[in-house]
């Protein structure tokens, strides 16, 4: 249940609001006896699941890149010490 508030709790600010809107649409979906009802509830549907997948997506890569980035530094991207020359070679 927490996945369900978390991800639809911040459009409708609560819970039980998109708890109900849920409700709703299935309701139409399943129990309207006009075809056009139900197949416009049923893209609804689709086009808000699509849009939350692709946004849960986009934010696990980009988490898992920075991750990547975090643990894995590519060698040769160090710079090396400075070698400083002794005095005595300098004054040479």
């Amino acid at each position: 249940m927490f996945w369900f508030r978390a991800s639809t709790g911040f459009a409708f600010n609560s819970g039980w609001k998109a708890f109900g809107f849920c409700l709703l649409v299935e309701g139409v979906m399943t129990f309207s006896t006009l075809a056009y009802l139900s197949w416009a509830a049923l893209a609804i549907l689709a086009v808000i699941n699509g849009i939350e997948t692709g946004c849960k997506i986009a934010l696990n890569q980009k988490q898992y890149q920075k991750q990547k980035r975090v643990t894995q530094k590519p060698l040769g991207t160090q710079r090396p010490a400075p070698v400083r020359a002794r005095k005595e070679e300098v004054a040479a």
